[in-house]
């Protein structure tokens, strides 16, 4: 039992709950509340992971499990290149956030696709 929640771990938390986490924002959530300040504070997690990953990799000594990501070896690029590479990781993920935003302002509400609109004739009353 034990070794099959761990081998069902992986594919949950890298596939199940990102499609679900999707499709609730799609198909339960009103649109355009999220506002573009938000991209930036999404940018928060990513950065404080960045500089975690830096930080272990000064502290560790020198092995293959130095740094956790093979662009962010600064023993074999030099920090300018790990800077830059890093610098361009973020930039990718704020144009990511910002299209998201995007998406979500211009999609339909999917709680009022259901709903009658418009103006309804009745027969007259008599």
């Amino acid at each position: 039992p034990a070794g099959t929640l761990a081998a069902l771990a992986p594919p949950t938390l890298h596939t199940v709950l990102p499609i679900a986490a999707v499709l609730d924002w799609l198909l339960l959530s009103p649109p355009a509340r999220i506002r573009l300040a938000h991209a930036a504070a999404w940018l928060l997690y990513p950065t404080a992971y960045l500089a975690f990953t830096l930080l272990r990799g000064l502290f560790l000594p020198a092995g293959p499990t130095r740094y956790l990501y093979p662009f962010q070896d600064t023993d074999r690029h030099g920090h300018p290149y790990v800077l830059g590479v890093s610098l361009l990781l973020l930039l990718v993920l704020y144009c990511l956030a910002v299209t998201l935003i995007a998406v979500d302002r211009t999609r339909p509400d999917p709680l009022r696709l259901g709903a009658k609109t418009g103006f309804r004739l009745q027969p007259p009353v008599g």
